[in-house]
């Protein structure tokens, strides 16, 4: 070796060991950096399933609250009857990476779109908004409303709906909130269905302050109906009478539906007998239809399609009878020609029976007469369909009815008959119809043997007038007087002198009883609203008027100063009207349980119907909740951790 070499250096074993032990992680370091990365995968494992979540209960969500069913014929992978659910999310999958990773590189065994997991999504979202609703409704006043039908199951089922006033909208509401199967359909079975849905919403009846129902002696018995068994519970409930129901029923009064008037309202009854007659024989055949829409189209008038008359719903009868009256001159052209052409002997008799009936001076007259009542009567069934009605403007609008009608009855020099008297003359004479002369019959001396007792028309103006007319419209208000006098009525009358800022010793004990309010302390804050400067002075007695008060309240911290007057301002508003929103939970119920849906289970359609019912409530659910309650509605661990 040389002097100038330079020495070869080589690495010490020892100092690369060293180096290579100081620079390798602990154990414990490896195993924590290995949980935290799993942790770390199971979590966003976790969130992508919840991403596929969200995505199925917006599908579900959509579906029923359009009330859409969820179920196919063949749900098999290659069938095009899958149903809606399953083509929604196949639809979905095509344009969204979560849900086509989920079912490409899923497993197979959790796609989450089968049956049972549709019903537990719908369970699920019913359970979220129940417990929302359950929140709302603890420690406030409210009202329950009870109907009652059949589906097309042959299942009665029991609706049920909850008023209340809500501090959030400053304004009372009305939600579904069950439905009940019912296997008997008497009193104690409804109330203890009643009693279930109190219990079930940690209720108490003295927070019950009315009930409303329809006229039923099941439901408004005073002994052992449903309405008395509530009032054994909290005695100050009230019970409202559907008015609705109770105009219904008047105009059954009036028109002969009930056999103690049928006799004394002949001509009306057969009057609107003829007129589904004409619905049923025209509307009966597409031929003899096409043939009534020929003419009409030929004379250049409007179609205006015949209506059926309601069995339940009478006031509808005021469309039909419009029809008529329209189509008059166009209907006797398309009878004539129906039976002249006819072949079947049978219809033909019909057809020229109508033809007679139609083309008598009782018809007319009677078409005349009734248009404009049952037209009046129909608004005020609209108006007292209406959701969120208060008592005030019921009671007002069916005054306003009463007043219209005694007006028909007492104009002066009967002013009004002779109007009407005098168009059905005009219609008789452009027809060339004749106006049948009086025929007076002596009455047989076994049923009347004083002679000079016996009174005789001399006019055919003189007979309508106090046989027909008259006798219609005295059984309509003497019915409606009857019908519409309810327990409600003196604490519609306090209210309102109250909103008024009047009241009396009466009134002040009433808002005591059934108000839960101290008079002494309701008293004394009326006097201050009198003499403040900036109180409001509505004028009326009607919903608005109600309204500007609570507005009133609500701001500058006046529901603190003048909380007896709030409070039974709030409680009045609850006290429901009608029972028309189980009405309306019937319309829904007849699109989700329809004859090719007619199998599913109570559970299943209860859910589905509160979906579909309260829409507003379904549309904004909480969807982070309905997973949560999603997860636990099975005792194990769902197949996708969520």
């Amino acid at each position: 070796m040389s002097m100038g070499a330079t020495t070869a250096t080589f690495p010490n074993p020892s100092v690369t060991a060293l180096n290579n032990f100081l620079s390798v992680k602990s154990i414990d370091e490896v195993i924590n950096e290995s949980v935290t990365q799993q942790i770390s995968k199971l979590e966003n494992e976790r969130l992508n399933n919840r991403k596929i979540m969200w995505r199925l209960v917006e599908v579900t969500v959509c579906l029923a609250k359009c009330g859409k069913p969820f179920r196919g014929h063949d749900e098999s992978s290659h069938s095009f009857q899958k149903g809606l659910f399953k083509e929604f999310v196949e639809l979905l999958s095509r344009y969204d990476m979560v849900l086509q990773n989920h079912f490409e590189n899923g497993p197979k065994n959790a796609s989450y779109t089968s049956n049972r997991i549709q019903n537990d999504i719908i369970y699920s979202i019913h359970s979220v908004l129940l417990q929302e609703l359950k929140h709302n409704i603890q420690q406030v006043p409210i009202a329950i409303i009870a109907d009652e039908t059949s589906d097309v199951g042959h299942h009665e089922q029991l609706s049920i709906v909850v008023r209340y006033f809500s501090t959030a909208l400053n304004r009372p509401i009305e939600t579904f909130v069950d439905l009940k199967r019912m296997i008997s359909v008497t009193a104690e079975s409804i109330f203890k269905s009643l009693e279930n849905v109190i219990e079930q919403f940690n209720l108490n009846w003295n927070s019950v302050i009315a009930v409303c129902f329809d006229g039923a002696s099941t439901m408004a018995g005073n002994v052992a109906g449903v309405q008395a068994q509530c009032k054994m519970k909290n005695e100050n409930i009230l019970y409202v009478y559907c008015y609705a129901h109770c105009l219904n029923l008047t105009l059954m009064d009036a028109v002969g539906a009930s056999t103690k008037n049928r006799q004394q309202n002949k001509m009306v009854f057969d009057f609107l007998g003829t007129v589904q007659f004409i619905y049923s024989y025209i509307e009966g055949s597409p031929i003899r239809h096409a043939i009534f829409e020929r003419i009409v189209k030929e004379n250049g008038s409007k179609l205006h399609t015949l209506k059926s008359s309601s069995q339940t719903r009478w006031a509808c009868r005021s469309e039909a009878v419009k029809v008529i009256k329209s189509n008059y001159n166009v209907l006797l052209e398309a009878l004539e020609e129906i039976t002249e052409k006819c072949l079947i002997s049978e219809m033909r008799a019909k057809g020229k029976g109508i033809l007679h009936q139609m083309k008598t001076f009782e018809f007319i007259f009677c078409l005349t007469m009734m248009q404009p009542i049952l037209e009046m009567i129909l608004k005020v069934s609209t108006v007292l369909q209406t959701e969120n009605l208060d008592l005030l403007t019921a009671m007002s609008i069916v005054k306003s009815l009463k007043s219209s009608l005694s007006s028909m009855r007492n104009s002066p020099q009967d002013e009004e008959f002779h109007k009407v008297f005098k168009k059905a003359v005009t219609m008789c004479e452009e027809n060339n119809i004749i106006i049948p002369k009086i025929k007076n019959r002596k009455v047989s001396c076994k049923l009347d043997d004083t002679p000079l007792s016996q009174h005789t028309y001399q006019t055919q103006n003189e007979y309508i007038k106090i046989e027909v007319y008259f006798s219609t419209l005295d059984i309509l208000m003497n019915s409606m007087n009857e019908r519409f006098q309810q327990e409600t009525v003196d604490i519609i009358c306090a209210v309102a002198k109250l909103i008024n800022l009047e009241f009396n010793i009466e009134s002040l004990n009433l808002f005591q009883r059934f108000f839960h309010v101290v008079a002494e302390n309701l008293e004394a804050e009326i006097t201050i609203l009198k003499n403040m400067k900036d109180t409001p002075r509505p004028i009326g007695n009607s919903v608005s008027t109600i309204h500007e008060w609570l507005d009133w309240l609500s701001i500058k911290g006046r529901a603190d100063i003048f909380k007896q007057f709030l409070q039974v301002l709030r409680i009045f508003v609850v006290i429901p009207v009608t029972s028309c929103s189980c009405e309306r939970t019937f319309s829904k119920l007849s699109i989700i349980k329809n004859k090719l849906r007619s199998t599913m289970s109570q559970d299943r359609l209860n859910s589905l119907l509160f979906l579909f019912v309260e829409q507003k409530m379904t549309a904004n659910v909480n969807i982070d909740e309905v997973i949560d309650q999603f997860k636990l509605m099975v005792p194990n661990d769902r197949r996708l951790v969520l």
